[in-house]
């Protein structure tokens, strides 16, 4: 067995990989549309079915449902039927919500997914940070079709305002870019959803005024469209996997899953002036960071951790090509860890120990925000690949 160790950049608050009957719903509900199976794919969507943007190739169905809104019950059959006729590309992004997930629609929109349980409750395009929310949002490798000039390495252009920032965080600096293009291929908007830490946004928005790029026109028809850019400094410092800002909006989940137990409590406590005072608030949690910022201050433990020889020959007979676990990492204001939980499982449940018990070895030298080490939080994947 081979193990490729890789940090997954955390863009926002949220975890890095849905969990595992999102994963299954969104595989699921992809291999419905794959095969055009509207009925299908109308069981994996709730009624009502939230929208915030959504790119369909057929004009009827961009006119009746690509905008924001709501798809009521009697509504969803055609929803359904207006999915089951676009073709999915290949995602290379991963959704910050623990219940979300991408799709990739030729040709390079993408669109971001949020479940509850199996089904869909909320569908979008990405960063709705209220700056071309409307506008379908690129993949990067669609975007970086379009450009004219300019790169996504602008190192030369940041170097004197972020290598300070980049040295005070022992690591890489990095920010999440929304470029919004008119019908003529113009830029009108460059704003910074996520960055990891103030100044660093302004800084790239800076660096990025020579991008120019052709129009978005799929199908000959040009139309407005943005996307979104992780531009890091250093830029070979970039993570492999790109783990998007988190959309604003999103709703919550059904309301019977947020009810509160009311039942044991005797009213007129609730009504009473004397009644027990409210708790004090609770502590803010930790901060959440890039991996990446994190792992450039480990000082103990083995970043690459492999299955045991049984375990990697029962891989082997699974046939498994690729397998993906992930954990939230907490450490202390002394880099310490604190806190080790499992996102995704490997399936393995004796290499899933290992990596657990490895991981609350690891200890780090204290991170730092002006001057006052602080207690931090990341995600952590690992690809073994056999």
């Amino acid at each position: 067995m081979r193990a490729a160790f890789a940090l997954v950049a955390l863009a926002s608050a949220g975890v890095a990989h849905a969990d595992d009957e999102t994963d299954r719903a969104a595989a699921e509900l992809a291999a419905a549309i794959r095969s055009r199976d509207a009925g299908a794919i109308a069981r994996h969507l709730t009624a009502p079915l939230h929208t915030a943007g959504m790119y369909f190739p057929d004009a009827g169905c961009r006119q009746r449902f690509g905008g924001a809104g709501e798809v009521r019950a009697s509504e969803v059959p055609a929803f359904a039927k207006c999915l089951a006729g676009v073709k999915l590309q290949v995602t290379t992004r991963h959704s910050a919500m623990e219940d979300g997930a991408v799709l990739t629609i030729d040709p390079g929109v993408e669109v971001e997914l949020a479940f509850d349980g199996a089904r869909v409750r909320w569908v979008g395009f990405l960063a709705q940070n209220g700056v071309g929310d409307g506008a379908p949002t690129l993949t990067a490798q669609a975007f970086e079709g379009l450009r004219k000039t300019g790169t996504t390495n602008v190192d030369a252009a940041v170097r004197g305002k972020l290598e300070p920032l980049a040295d005070r965080a022992h690591g890489p600096v990095m920010a999440w870019l929304k470029v919004c293009l008119d019908a003529r291929g113009a830029v009108t908007t460059v704003t910074a959803p996520w960055s990891s830490q103030p100044g660093v946004g302004e800084a790239f928005i800076a660096a990025v005024a020579d991008w120019t790029f052709r129009p978005f026109a799929p199908r000959g028809a040009a139309s407005p469209a943005c996307s979104l850019t992780l531009l890091t400094f250093p830029a070979d410092k970039a993570p492999a996997v790109e783990v998007l800002p988190l959309a604003a909006g999103v709703p919550g989940k059904a309301q019977d899953e947020l009810e509160i137990e009311l039942k044991d409590i005797d009213d007129t406590d609730l009504l009473s002036p004397t009644a027990l005072p409210p708790p004090p608030p609770p502590p803010p949690p930790p901060q959440t960071i890039a991996p990446s910022l994190l792992e450039s201050l480990r000082i103990q433990g083995n970043k690459v951790i492999t299955p045991d020889a049984a375990t990697a020959k029962q891989m082997q007979r699974d046939g498994k090509a690729r397998i993906v676990t992930s954990y939230k990492l907490c450490v202390s204001e002394n880099g310490l860890v604190t806190a080790v939980s499992q996102l995704k499982s490997s399936g393995y449940p004796a290499f899933d120990q290992k990596i657990e018990r490895e991981m609350r070895t690891w200890a780090y030298r204290p991170y730092v925000v002006n001057g006052k080490q602080t207690a931090v939080c990341t995600a952590v994947t690992f690809v073994t690949t056999p």
